[in-house]
């Protein structure tokens, strides 16, 4: 009987990171060595052959010319195998990293990263097997804290999933499963990257955004029963002046209490220069419809008035007016510019100066849309009582060089030096020539303070 000879290939990458014998036959498909297929098997890739096929099979020149998805760096007989040093032309799956990172550069843990890979790059048996698994071919990567990191498949070794480094190019493409990450416009992920074992993304963002909201409060009319209208034409003038700036997104909104109310929605919104009061006969219906809301209902609707929002409430109306703009908070934050018109008579005191920019309740921490926000500029109506409430507990101060009747609430703090609110009395707002002086200022400090 001819004799036998029991060939025992062993692997290790060029950096000498030992490289296992299922990986290399996962990656091949197939090695067949002198027309003897190999096996995989604990102690490496055996095949038994004859005397004469070991032979021919061992020569340094044929061994690196054995693999094709493998680049044979070095042949190392060692003792009763032989070494192969090479560099693997696929990477594992599973030892693939994503790292996602939001606008400050810190790591986005709340997504849920796909990758898609073409049928070409994929190597190993149980690409099959994971598409069966799933409602899409793609494998699912979830957040380690640092690092998104492969969801194997059940029943599936890290083996059988490879994505093929060579060619170069594109090798596969990221997206988001999840609604509330919208990563960057970079889905195509190039051989390299998968070669470095490292994938690095960025959730979307967009330019400079400006929300311009308008809440109407009830009792102006009463108050000013002849300036209501024209108070609001000053209004969207000093929206239109803004918003014709050169804004990534601009959304013109009317916000009221409590919450969400039914009138709180977008009016407006666009991304060119064209400013957010839109035409003449556009501005005329909203003008219409705040002075509307800016009177006392009278008889069956007389309960239902129109309250202005209060600054706990923005939260939960900004979120209402980014889902009808279609405006994802992930992508907008830290980018907003809040312009906040209340045409309703703070009387006694004003929540939004006097609390400052406080939680709700007992909450100390300030809320969301403060940390979120990049500049808020806020414009209230104060009645006589509300502005001596505000002096004696020195929360505002008058204004340089500004119309008299303009206070500015002072908010200490980061706060202040991305918050500007300011007051203006009935009486001036009541007066054609002190209304036009004071928002003549407010105008200018409005479109320096906010500009993009």
């Amino acid at each position: 009987m001819p004799t036998r000879r029991h060939l025992v290939l062993t692997f290790e990458k060029t950096d000498g990171t030992p490289l296992s014998a299922a990986d290399v036959l996962q990656a091949e498909g197939a090695v067949t060595i002198e027309g003897q297929k190999a096996s995989a098997a604990s102690e490496g890739l055996t095949a038994n052959l004859s005397e004469i096929a070991y032979e021919r099979a061992v020569p340094e020149a044929n061994l690196k010319t054995l693999l094709s998805r493998h680049r044979v760096a070095a042949v190392k007989p060692a003792g009763d195998h032989i070494l192969l040093s090479v560099e693997p032309l696929y990477t594992r799956a599973d030892d693939l990293k994503i790292k996602i990172s939001d606008s400050a550069g810190n790591p986005a843990t709340s997504c849920s990263i796909g990758l898609d890979v073409p049928a070409e790059r994929r190597l190993g048996t149980g690409w099959e097997k994971a598409a069966q698994s799933r409602k899409n071919a793609g494998l699912t990567y979830l957040s380690t804290g640092s690092d998104y990191v492969l969801e194997m498949p059940w029943g599936l070794s890290a083996s059988e999933l490879l994505i093929a480094t060579e060619p170069a190019g594109n090798a596969a493409r990221i997206f988001s499963a999840a609604p509330n990450c919208l990563l960057e416009a970079k889905p195509d992920v190039a051989s390299s990257e998968i070669k470095s074992e490292t994938i690095s993304r960025a959730l979307a963002r967009t330019g400079p955004i400006l929300i311009a909201i308008v809440s109407a409060g009830s009792n102006l009319a009463s108050a000013l029963p002849s300036s209501a209208d024209n108070f609001w034409s000053e209004a969207l003038d000093l929206i239109e002046s803004v918003s014709s700036q050169a804004w990534e997104k601009k959304i013109l909104a009317r916000a009221q209490a409590p919450g969400v109310a039914a009138d709180t929605k977008v009016l407006a919104h666009g991304d060119s220069a064209k400013p957010l009061a839109g035409g003449q006969e556009e501005r005329a219906s909203q003008i219409k419809t705040l002075v509307e809301a800016s009177s006392v209902k009278a008889g069956p609707l007389s309960i239902l008035q129109a309250q202005p929002v209060e600054r706990y409430q923005i939260d939960v109306v900004l979120k209402a007016i980014r889902k009808q703009a279609q405006l994802l908070a992930v992508q907008s934050a830290g980018e907003e510019s809040l312009l906040i018109l209340i045409g309703g008579v703070r009387s006694g005191t004003s929540d939004f100066c006097e609390r400052a920019m406080k939680g709700d309740g007992d909450d100390p921490r300030p809320p969301k849309w403060v940390k979120d926000t990049k500049r808020a500029f806020i414009i209230e109506i104060w009645d006589d009582s509300a502005v001596s409430s505000l002096r004696d507990y020195h929360r505002i101060e008058g204004v340089q060089d500004a119309p008299a009747g303009l206070y500015r609430c002072k908010i200490g703090g980061r706060d202040g030096e991305k918050i500007k609110l300011f007051g203006v009395t009935v009486a001036t707002i009541a007066d054609r020539t002190s209304r036009n002086s004071v928002f003549e200022y407010l105008n200018l400090q409005a479109s320096t303070f906010l500009k993009p």
